[in-house]
């Protein structure tokens, strides 16, 4: 089977029209060729099913009784969020007015009835096959800008990161010896003098994670049992995290050991860890599993490139107020964070962990529901 054939077998096609035996006909056709059809009969039940079903190719007619196939597919089209759907508009009607209709209504062909199926079903091919081409395009010119926008905020963190810690040097050191020369612990100055050396500590954790983002500090790996990092951060977590969060873990047994940088791979657990808290706003359930996934063809959340292949799979879920869809395609952009208190760093984090360990990251959310985010790193 040809990789064309595959994606006509994956394909959903909605059939509109109001004539039922039409409809019949149509979709023994269709499923001949390997299309998975679903029907509405009227404009107004195509709308319905297309929110139903999101088909990729939609065969509509452009006469019908109420709701006509110009106004469905113009409805459709407002409807559709992201990627819209390739429509053929069928119909007797073959006169220049109703052609600038369909292409106005946002069609992409038009054919008029008596129709031979030979010629709807290499047109309806070659609309795929042109749409997958653009698709792809589209993609690669994603992923090509994601990736120099990347590259740009990792040379300008890491500058900002060394500088910052040379001086955050200097103020920590001081404090140090000011505390030193304080011997009075009562004395106001002795506060604020310790006030300063903790801000500079947490100052100090700040820098490391832009020196991890920035990939200027180094990996390390080492053959290690993915199991025991996951214990580290389940001991981290449940000294950390309030007892309104109810901790629950799925880690299959007989892992196979994965080569990686133990103690970044522990921070991009906890980071994942402490977004979800932030998520459920310290209430709800935090489900952490690890299994091994063979995993077919996937787009990656945070680098958009296709991957896929045998990885051992650590996942953190949660029930919090879920991930909206405007914010999905940002939740990785560095000081991009849906949390008021949040520094926006923590996603950055992990993705520049992943993706330094050869890895994906896949995202799963629902409004009011929780988000799940799926690491995979590569088996040995």
């Amino acid at each position: 089977m040809s990789s064309h054939e595959i994606k006509i077998a994956q394909t959903k096609i909605l059939v509109v029209d109001d004539d039922e035996q039409l409809r019949l006909l149509f979709r023994y056709k269709l499923e001949e060729e390997g299309f998975h059809v679903v029907e509405a009969g009227s404009g107004e039940e195509a709308i319905s099913v297309y929110q139903q079903t999101t088909p990729t190719m939609i065969l509509m007619d452009a006469v019908m009784p109420g709701m006509d196939g110009f106004d469905a597919c113009q409805n459709i089209f407002e409807l559709a969020t992201s990627e819209k759907p390739i429509v053929l508009m069928t119909t007797s009607l073959d006169d220049d007015k109703s052609v600038t209709r369909a292409y106005d209504a946002g069609a992409a062909d038009y054919i008029t009835k008596p129709i031979h199926w030979a010629v709807l079903t290499n047109r309806l091919k070659h609309l795929l096959k042109s749409h997958s081409a653009e698709q792809m395009e589209k993609k690669l010119e994603l992923q090509q800008t994601q990736a120099r926008k990347m590259a740009a905020i990792y040379r300008m963190v890491g500058g900002i990161a060394h500088d910052f810690n040379n001086l955050l040097t200097g103020i920590i050191g001081y404090s140090e010896l000011a505390l030193e020369l304080t011997p009075d612990k009562a004395s106001r100055l002795k506060k604020y003098l310790t006030e300063i050396d903790q801000a500079g500590s947490k100052a100090k954790m700040l820098i490391q994670k832009l020196l991890t983002f920035s990939q200027d500090t180094p990996s390390k790996p080492i053959l290690t049992d993915p199991v025991q990092i996951v214990e580290e951060s389940l001991t981290m977590i449940g000294e950390s995290f309030s007892p309104t969060i109810e901790i629950e873990t799925t880690i299959s047994t007989s892992l196979p050991h994965v080569l990686v940088d133990p103690v970044h791979i522990y921070q991009a657990i906890i980071n994942l860890c402490l977004n979800a808290r932030q998520a459920m706003n310290n209430k709800g359930k935090l489900t952490i599993s690890m299994h091994t996934s063979e995993l077919p063809e996937h787009d990656c959340a945070s680098c958009l490139e296709q991957f896929h292949g045998d990885f051992l799979e650590i996942a953190v879920a949660d029930t919090g107020a879920g991930i909206s869809d405007s914010d999905l395609s940002r939740i990785f952009d560095p000081f991009y964070s849906t949390h008021d208190m949040a520094s926006g760093l923590g996603l950055s984090v992990v993705h520049g962990i992943v993706h330094e360990h050869h890895g994906h990251i896949l995202v799963e959310s629902k409004a009011n529901v929780g988000s799940k985010f799926r690491i995979f790193l590569p088996l040995q």
